[in-house]
Order: structure tokens, then sequence, then C-alpha cells
């Protein structure tokens, strides 16, 4: 499960950042006008990438015996729950929602 949600966020934010420098640009007829300031720009990935890290380095797996006397427990990795199409697709329209509030809201 934590791979899947680092895989998930790493995917939401950086379509989140394109898209919106998309439809800005679309607004600003494509003339090559930048949103984000270059620090901002520089400092994105930085910044926003600390969440999938932190996830993945603090979300601790459960200690072998809690395993062997519950191994239903893994089961969302072995069935595909934890990432599968539909999730993936459910966090990308949210990503596309961001986007469009991000860019769209404030003209």
């Amino acid at each position: 499960r934590r791979m899947s949600k680092v895989i998930l966020i790493s995917f939401y934010k950086n379509i989140a950042l394109v898209l919106t420098l998309f439809i800005y640009n679309a607004f600003a007829l494509m003339s090559g006008v930048s949103l984000y300031d270059s620090f901002v720009s520089a400092g994105f990935n930085f910044f926003t990438g600390m969440p999938p890290l932190l996830i993945g380095m603090f979300d601790k797996d459960l200690c072998e015996e809690t395993v062997l006397k519950i191994p239903f427990v893994y089961q969302s990795g072995r069935k595909d729950m934890s990432l599968n199409a539909r999730k993936m697709a459910l966090w990308m329209s949210r990503a596309v929602l961001t986007a469009l509030i991000v860019s769209v809201l404030p003209l």
C-alpha cells in the first residue's frame, strides 16, 4: 500500500502542475507567459516531493508475527485493491479538478 500511495500522489501533483500551466497558456493565447515564477517552478518537485517521500519513509509495514496471525491483511496488495485502473482514474480526475480550480478560479 505504501508504494501505491507514493505513485498516486506523484502522478497527481505532476498532472495538476502541467494541466495548470496548459490551461493558463490557453487563456494567455499560447503566448509563452509563465504562470509561476522560476523559483516556484524549480522548487516545485522539491517541496511537493516531501509528502510522498515522508509517506514512503514513515508508513511502516506490520511486524511479521501480526502478518502470520492475520494473513488477510495483505490481500489488498495481492488483489490490486491499492493500485488499479479505477483508483488511478479517480486520482487523475482529482488532478484535473485541482488544475481547473487553480487556473480558472483566480481569473
